[in-house]
């Protein structure tokens, strides 16, 4: 089977990671496969390291970093630079001739939806994001998708939000299918503070924006003055158009904050076993809920005990055995389940061992699997 695989970011983001994992495990399978980028980026350049064939779209720098958050005059001003994105796509799609077009972000799914008109290919949508809360937008994406053949999404609760609001392709069913994590780097990283060399460090690693609300992680290390723990943000604004106000807020809230001098945010890694190498805690403060939440899997790879809010898809992949959550949104409860977890390293040692069984099911080789029984129906 041919694969295009199409994801408009140049930036290596949990979805990007995602999907060099998917095509790397379906070469590994047999299929033929491409992805094709929005623009040449570190993306780019991770698809040409691991040996995955990709294209280069070329799309406009204004349209690959236009803001989910902007306003209708924004988007209209948008219009040729979407018009120019649909032409490179088809043009794309009718040298190379795949049999399934994957699209796996919200600016790739809504252009390769009139892109592939017309075309003898089947068209997915990978759905790696809820529903927008504005009306108009989500009236859109509901008729785009109900263009596409057949579309799978990152987890239960995102498949249900879909359905509820009457969104579906044209096969009349959303498949379950996550994000697969390579556990190469991950698995065998050392434990420091389970097996007792350091005091603890309580990291949040990920995107700094606003809804994944890292901030609560300084909301706690306040409340925690009497425990003994560093704390630290390891990530980056990776949408400035969004999220540059907030990335602002946060640098002067931290470096302000009276914990500051036991408090530091650092930039991202290039690879989330050199994240986690740094921390002993997961801190997961996500307000609105996770479509998946790649950095809950990549700790329990790394048998890093996991403190969460009980919201999307950390409810469905953590339970009470496997994470604590916090009881509410946030920073005294997040700081009250922080310092029962601290106080007790043989309970922690426990709920990673056994969060670190459950990752087996989203290696990549299983994901491809899954996705490959999607296909498979799709054909019948």
């Amino acid at each position: 089977m041919r694969i295009l695989h199409v994801d408009h970011s140049p930036i290596l983001g949990g979805a990007e990671r995602s999907v060099l994992e998917l095509a790397r495990a379906q070469l590994r399978l047999g299929h033929e496969v491409q992805v094709a980028v929005g623009r040449r980026g570190p993306f780019g350049d991770a698809l040409t390291d691991a040996g995955v064939p990709w294209h280069d779209l070329k799309w406009s720098a204004g349209y690959v970093a236009a803001s989910r958050v902007a306003s209708s005059r924004e988007l209209l001003a948008r219009v040729p630079d979407a018009g120019q994105a649909i032409a490179s796509l088809r043009r794309a799609v009718v040298a190379w001739r795949p049999d399934v077009v994957q699209a796996h972000t919200r600016k790739s799914q809504l252009v390769a939806s009139l892109a592939v008109a017309g075309l003898d290919v089947a068209l997915i949508w990978h759905l790696r994001d809820d529903l927008p809360s504005r009306a108009p937008l989500r009236a859109v994406i509901a008729r785009a998708l109900r263009r596409a053949d057949h579309a799978v999404a990152l987890s239960s609760w995102l498949i249900e939000s879909y359905i509820s609001f009457g969104a579906a392709p044209r096969s009349g069913r959303i498949g379950l299918v996550p994000s697969g994590v390579d556990p190469v780097g991950l698995a065998g990283l050392p434990t420091p503070w389970l097996n007792g060399e350091r005091e603890p460090v309580i990291g949040y690693i990920g995107q700094v924006a606003r809804w994944k609300a890292p901030h609560l992680l300084v909301d706690a290390a306040e409340r925690l003055a009497e425990v003994t723990a560093s704390f630290r943000v390891i990530g980056g604004v990776w949408f400035p158009a969004a999220e540059q106000s907030y990335g602002s807020w946060l640098r002067r809230r931290i470096a302000a904050s009276p914990a500051a001098g036991r408090l530091a945010w650092q930039g991202a890694t290039a690879r989330p076993a050199d994240a986690f190498a740094q921390i002993d805690i997961l801190a997961h403060t996500s307000v609105e809920p996770e479509p998946f939440g790649r950095v809950l899997v990549e700790a329990m790879i790394a048998r890093r005990p996991i403190v969460a809010l009980s919201k999307g898809s950390a409810a469905e992949l953590l339970d009470d055995s496997t994470a604590v959550f916090a009881a509410r949104p946030d920073g005294p409860a997040i700081a009250e389940a922080m310092a029962w977890l601290v106080a007790d390293p043989d309970r922690a040692r426990l709920i990673a061992e056994r969060a670190v069984s459950r990752a087996t099911a989203f290696t990549p080789d299983a994901v491809a699997r899954a996705m490959q029984l999607e296909y498979e129906r799709l054909s019948t």
